[in-house]
């Protein structure tokens, strides 16, 4: 288990915006401490918020987002496909989208967070 900070520092998604996906439903916590109220994250939990950030960078609404998390992986890659057809402003670099679209699995090693992979998309000025 990872307190809010050290799941912060391993992601590189401020505390501030872990707080607001556990308001709105997105990502919870693993566990809530019931005397402090301390929020603690699971490492099983970091590739949910990889595919959250990754998710993002495509230009997808956080209520767009939470949609997106409950499709088969095929479904999503098709709606991103397509969504990124639809958007040209948002260009893919790196191998492709597949590769960013990890099963929960895939991540089980928080290092891997260090490698950059986060933010495989930019938008085009």
């Amino acid at each position: 288990m990872f307190t809010i900070g050290e799941f912060s520092r391993l992601s590189h998604v401020s505390s501030r915006m872990l707080r607001h996906y556990d308001a709105i439903g997105l990502l919870c916590p693993a566990h809530t401490g019931a005397e402090n109220g301390y929020r603690y994250y699971d490492a099983a939990q970091l590739p949910i918020l990889l595919q959250i950030e990754n998710l993002k960078s495509y230009g997808f609404t956080l209520a767009q987002i939470t949609v997106l998390l409950t499709l088969p992986r095929e479904e999503l890659v098709q709606r991103i496909h397509c969504w990124l057809s639809e958007h040209p402003e948002y260009q893919v670099s790196g191998p492709g989208i597949e590769r960013y679209i990890k099963d929960e699995e895939s991540v089980s090693d928080p290092e891997e967070l260090e490698t950059g992979v986060l933010f495989p998309v930019t938008k085009a000025e």
